[in-house]
């Protein structure tokens, strides 16, 4: 009992797929409507925003690989890499695109914070919670 109170346990990862899923509700869509093979501005910003956001959250989250990223919107590392070279040159240069991503990460981080609201029971033992909080 003492050994996992002083060992604590690594918590969970982030699930790449449902965070993807919430990233899209931002702009009404799916991610297969997301994955679309499509130029147009109104599909290919919101696309890039999110992948530009999995991709900085990749240190965090072990297994997030540029091609796994890809694959969700049917597209290739290279275009990861892309779209957040994009979108960083966007915000920038444009400061109505700027509002947009900081409308975005506003939301993005909403995910988070509720994340972590309800992660206590997942990530740790019930005794190691305890001593944390003094009970």
């Amino acid at each position: 009992l003492l050994q996992n109170n002083l060992n604590p346990q690594p918590t969970k990862a982030m699930k790449l797929e449902k965070l993807a899923e919430y990233l899209c509700q931002y702009f009404g869509k799916t991610i297969e409507q997301m994955a679309v093979k499509s130029r147009k501005r109104e599909n290919v910003v919101p696309r890039q925003m999110i992948q530009k956001h999995l991709c900085d959250l990749r240190q965090l989250n072990p297994g997030w690989s540029l091609h796994r990223i890809g694959n969700l919107f049917n597209q290739d590392h290279a275009t990861v890499l892309n779209s957040r070279r994009n979108i960083n040159n966007l915000v920038a240069t444009n400061r109505s695109e700027r509002e947009n991503w900081e409308g975005f990460k506003r939301y993005a981080d909403q995910y988070q914070d509720q994340r972590n609201s309800l992660m206590v029971d997942e990530t740790l033992p019930a005794s190691r919670y305890k001593v944390l909080v003094g009970l």
